[in-house]
């Protein structure tokens, strides 16, 4: 039987890397409907084998259900230009004790940012970025071990970027770039409640302080109906913003302590 201990570390990774109107393009944003909406929407992934997507739509609830008032922004697939909503979350890592920076035995990133847009009142259109610092290229890169529970993920590299329609297939970024520049940091707000799929890995996963951000974000990035690799004959597209700026959220979690049995 796995213990916690053996595969926290992976997903700490995962977890770390989630409109009341039936238009196509924004209108006005309910911030609870909203956050109902990708919450049923990370489910509704999860059911097709989506891990991906489920965890973008999850990070896109915990910033809504925090008060996070979203932002348009214009977004090109293939050339043509219109109107998303959009939201930044910062998880930074941060150690509880001095010592922790020098016992920790994992490397990961101090912070992951992810950019979240979407367009139509039932959230028709996601496209996501995820990027380890102030600017990063876009890789195929995925790590799934059989010690996780499926459909669950582990992201790695230098960027992540993903698109996907409600209900349709998963596209990844296959190359391009990105810029994400924390610009400011406000307010403190009120940590949001763990949903369940955080639950199951808490107390990791669960933030421990909330501050509103701004963020300057601009992408460019060729994504691929996955999983990409060896699928040549699937159709690529097109997908860029210019720069904007975001409204965001920054949730700092513990440093995760794991003792290393075989150091002493």
């Amino acid at each position: 039987m796995l213990t916690f201990r053996r595969y926290a570390p992976l997903l700490l990774t995962a977890a770390l890397a989630a409109c009341d109107d039936d238009s196509t393009g924004p209108g006005a944003v309910d911030l609870h409907f909203a956050a109902q909406r990708f919450e049923t929407l990370g489910r509704d992934r999860i059911g097709t084998g989506d891990g991906h997507g489920a965890m973008i739509s999850r990070a896109a609830a915990l910033a809504l259900r925090a008060g996070l008032r979203p932002a348009r922004v214009r977004i090109a697939v293939d050339g043509v230009t219109e109107e998303y909503w959009a939201l930044e979350v910062e998880r930074a890592i941060v150690p509880s004790l001095a010592a922790d920076l020098n016992d920790a035995p994992i490397n990961l990133p101090a912070a992951l940012r992810t950019m979240v847009a979407w367009r139509g009142g039932r959230v028709e259109r996601v496209i996501a970025i995820i990027v380890q610092s102030d600017t990063a290229s876009f890789t195929w890169a995925e790590f799934r071990s059989t010690e996780l529970p499926p459909p669950y993920p582990v992201f790695v590299g230098p960027a992540f970027g993903i698109m996907f329609e409600r209900g349709g297939p998963v596209h990844f970024a296959v190359d391009g770039g990105a810029r994400s520049t924390r610009e400011s940091l406000g307010a403190e707000c009120a940590v949001p409640d763990s949903p369940s799929f955080l639950q199951l890995i808490s107390p990791v996963a669960v933030p421990t302080s909330c501050h509103l951000a701004r963020f300057f974000t601009r992408f460019n990035m060729r994504v691929q109906e996955g999983p990409p690799a060896g699928a040549a004959a699937v159709r690529v597209r097109v997908v860029s913003m210019d720069g904007h700026d975001v409204p965001g959220i920054r949730f700092e979690y513990p440093w995760l302590y794991r003792p290393c049995p075989v150091c002493d």
